[in-house]
């Protein structure tokens, strides 16, 4: 990731943040109960990391489960199960994403997982 996309992704409008925490609320459904619209995912651990525990516990028989890191100033979230074709010896998904900090780039990395997992 380039130095311009990680700062693109820190320097998000109120209207992604708020469209950012529309698609996290309707990916939380039905645990949206537990989810305060008040608060914005983008600055709440609490709240983000209920997120990231919902895409841990989501899987298909394709991707496995999900797998989120986070560490440093990224986060990663990939698929965990590996294909056994040794051209193709990868996770069936795989993001990474960078930012300023650990939160900002947890939450950029939940976005384009929930986009990414919504189109499929």
């Amino acid at each position: 990731m380039t130095s311009q996309e990680i700062e693109r992704g820190n320097r998000m409008t109120r209207t992604e943040i708020g469209l950012g925490n529309k698609l996290i609320r309707e990916f939380m459904n039905p645990d949206c109960y537990k989810m305060p619209r008040a608060k914005p995912y983008n600055s709440s651990w609490d709240l983000l990391m209920l997120v990231v525990e919902k895409i841990e516990a989501t899987q298909d028989d394709y991707h496995g489960y999900f797998a989120v890191i986070i560490s440093s100033n990224g986060c990663v979230i990939q698929g965990t199960k590996l294909r056994t074709d040794p051209e193709n010896y990868h996770p069936a998904y795989f993001n990474q994403v960078y930012g300023e900090t650990k939160l900002k780039a947890t939450y950029a990395a939940v976005l384009q997982f929930l986009e990414w997992y919504n189109s499929h």
